[in-house]
C-alpha cells in the first residue's frame, strides 16, 4: 500500500508542476490556453507514475538481491622475496 501511495505522490508532483509550467508559460500569452496547461499536467502525471513505478522497482530488486563477496581475480605476490 506504501508503494501505490509513494506512486500517486510522484503522478500527481509532476502533475502540479506540469500544470504550474504550463500556467506561467501560457499565461503570458493573449490567448486562453488552459487547454494547453491541462494536457501538461497530465503528461506529466503520466511521466511522474512511470518514474515512480521504475524506482520502486529498482529499489525493490535491491533489497531482494544479497550482497555477495567479490571473488579475487588474482593472486598476492610478496615483493622482494
Amino acid at each position: 500500500m506504501v508503494v501505490v501511495a509513494r506512486i500517486i505522490g510522484y503522478s500527481l508532483l509532476t502533475a502540479g508542476l506540469g500544470a504550474l509550467l504550463g500556467f506561467v508559460l501560457f499565461s503570458l500569452s493573449d490567448h486562453d490556453r488552459n487547454g494547453l496547461s491541462f494536457l501538461l499536467a497530465c503528461l506529466g502525471a503520466i511521466v511522474g507514475a512511470v518514474a515512480g513505478a521504475a524506482g520502486e522497482i529498482v529499489t525493490a530488486q535491491c533489497r531482494l538481491t544479497k550482497p555477495e563477496p567479490l571473488e579475487r581475480m588474482s593472486k598476492t605476490f610478496e615483493a622482494l622475496d
